[in-house]
Parts: structure tokens; sequence; C-alpha cells
């Protein structure tokens, strides 16, 4: 444990350690936006989905190829909740 902490008392030693990590962080980051972006998803997406967000309320579904609508319907009132779809 002395001598770690004797390695991390040098200013040299943690430049280097800095530029180290750095470079891994860079390095790591790289590879998985290239295996994300070269890997084909298991799954095909479904196609024909439909999100809607109403009365100022958040809807969360894939966007890709589906139809999204969001605005006030006109019978917004406070003490209204949300309508739930599974």
């Amino acid at each position: 444990m002395k001598r770690a902490r004797s390695f991390l008392m040098s200013k040299n030693n943690r430049e280097i350690l800095t530029w180290v990590g750095g470079g891994l962080a860079a390095i790591i980051a790289g590879l998985w936006a290239a295996y994300v972006h070269f890997t084909t998803p298991d799954k095909p997406l479904a196609s024909g989905l439909s999100t809607t967000a109403t009365c100022g309320s958040v809807a969360m579904g894939s966007a890709s190829g589906s139809t999204i609508t969001a605005g006030n319907t006109g019978n917004c009132s406070a003490g209204q909740k949300p309508e739930v779809k599974p």
C-alpha cells in the first residue's frame, strides 16, 4: 500500500495515469459505438405502432415507423389522469 501511495504522490505519475485512463475510455467508447453500429438487432421492429400523448402527459415507445400524436384534445382538466394503454 505504501508503494502505491508513493507512486500516486508523484505529479508526473498522476499525469501519465490521467492520459492512460482518458485514452482507455476513448477506445472503449469507440469500440462500443462500432459494435452498436455494425450489429443488427435480434428482432425486427414492429410496424404500425401508434403512440399518443394527451393533456401534457409523456408517451414512450418505439418511434421508428410509428405514428406519434401529441397535443391537447380539448377535454383536459386539472384532475384528469392520463389514459394508460398496455
